[in-house]
């Protein structure tokens, strides 16, 4: 026992004769799934040390028992009530056959004895719950930061395209009405009608092939020579608008033949009015699509109006992830190494989606936001592995000890090396019973989450 003991990181470095008074003060119980070690609201019931197996901790909402953390081997629970002698706070329940270490209330009731014990032990337990409160709200603002940094940045563009183009349809609309009844009352034969009302069509629904930056700068060439030479010169400076609409040289030619050069700086004009009104009504639809994309994105990533719990597949939170932080995003390479045959995998979705926010900005800010991102999926055994690696600055050896202890960034020079860590942490270990891991080298900094499958469904 005492060997088994000192493998546990708790208890390394306790002596021979520590271990020795620590195992005799104890009594080993077996314990099966579902089986409670105390209820919210019990009295002290002793501390409890997980040898073997693992349990949950469960706190009253309402009617409903709401599962608020994972204790693995090597850790205990009920230290709270023994010191401070006050009822549990939530309930332990056995998660899977287990076996503990049970120390008796009774063992610590010296420490209470004093007044000003208890009382120093009440009011420390107090003050780490409220450290601990100003922690989560501080990691939950942070979040919130990021979310809300990257949604105003990528909103930015659509938001201002969609709204000029909102603002001057209506007098491009305008223009384009009066040109085409200028149009209208020509002398036009009825084909030649027929046929600008089918150009008209054909510039609202078509949409035209994109070019290469080679080629549209040599159609915009030859369609500013093209006016030159047939007294476009007023419509010149729209010549940009007229290929992107899919008016080149030769569909030039064809109105010419259909028109006459008697009618055809009229014609032009109105051209020019009806590519200006669709240019306008294509920018407000690819904003207005945008901004759309982005709202789905942010509904996807959160598991907005969802249950906590989801069946998801692991790829798509990775990429929601990726969309959130885009405007970090633009001059780093990111690799994809995805495992596309990996099961779907039951998850708190929304708090999973803030692991890969805090580790993906954390190799962002380590790069500089220059630099290659390379997000790998596989499996290993029983476990979905998710690695995200960097080649920044690195994490220098002396911090990697503390890298997963609250509020370890605002404690060292570099506000940005370990940001959320500890977040992290706790969302996989203690809410997914998984593992985090990690290896830094400069320039190669590799963090590993493994989430059991067995979760899946």
């Amino acid at each position: 026992m005492a060997e088994y003991l000192r493998r546990m990181p708790l208890f390394a470095a306790f002596s021979d004769e520590q271990l020795g008074d620590l195992q005799s003060q104890g009594k080993v119980i077996d314990a099966e799934p579902g089986d409670y070690l105390f209820h919210e609201g019990d009295a002290a019931k002793g501390l409890f040390l997980v040898l073997q197996g693992g349990l949950e901790i469960l706190k009253k909402s309402g009617a409903q028992d709401v599962l608020i953390a994972h204790i693995p081997i090597g850790e205990f629970v009920g230290e709270m009530s023994l010191l401070t002698g006050q009822p549990h706070s939530a309930a332990a329940r056995v998660s899977q056959k287990s076996q503990l270490l049970q120390f008796d209330p009774s063992l610590f009731s010296s420490a209470r004895s004093s007044p000003i014990v208890r009382l120093l032990l009440t009011t420390m337990a107090r003050r780490m719950r409220n450290t601990e409160a100003a922690i989560r709200k501080h990691e939950r603002l942070s979040s919130l930061g990021k979310l809300a940094s990257g949604l105003a940045s990528e909103l930015g563009g659509p938001a201002s395209a969609s709204l000029n183009a909102a603002r001057y349809l209506p007098k491009a609309l305008d223009v384009s009405q009066a040109l085409s009844m200028r149009i209208g009352h020509m002398d036009l034969e009825p084909p030649q009608i027929s046929y600008l009302n089918t150009l008209q069509r054909q510039l609202i629904t078509r949409t035209p092939v994109p070019l290469s930056p080679e080629m549209r700068a040599e159609c915009e060439q030859q369609l500013a020579v093209w006016f030159d030479e047939h007294e476009g010169g007023d419509v010149k400076s729209a010549v940009s608008e007229f290929v992107a609409a899919g008016l080149d040289v030769a569909k030039m030619d064809e109105v010419l033949a259909q028109v006459g050069m008697s009618r055809m700086s009229a014609v032009l004009h109105w051209l020019d009015a009806m590519v200006n009104v669709v240019t306008l009504s294509r920018s407000l639809i690819s904003s207005s699509a945008r901004i759309s994309e982005l709202i789905n994105s942010v509904k996807a990533y959160t598991y907005m109006d969802q249950s906590p719990m989801q069946e998801i597949d692991i790829h798509e939170g990775l990429e929601n992830t990726l969309i959130m932080l885009r405007h970090r995003l633009a001059e780093t390479q990111i690799v994809r190494e995805y495992d596309r045959h990996l099961p779907r995998i039951v998850v708190r979705g929304s708090e999973i989606n803030q692991v890969w926010t805090h580790l993906i900005d954390n190799a962002i800010t380590a790069m500089n936001a220059c630099g290659l991102l390379t997000l790998r999926t596989s499996r290993e055994d029983e476990w979905l592995v998710v690695e995200i690696a960097d080649n920044g600055c690195g994490i220098p050896r002396a911090m990697q000890d503390q890298l997963f202890q609250p509020m370890f960034a605002n404690q060292t020079s570099d506000p940005t090396k370990g940001l959320g860590l500890e977040t992290v942490q706790r969302i996989v270990v203690e809410r997914h019973r998984g593992q985090v891991r990690f290896a830094s080298i400069p320039g190669d900094t590799r963090f590993q989450v493994y989430l059991p499958l067995k979760a899946t469904r």
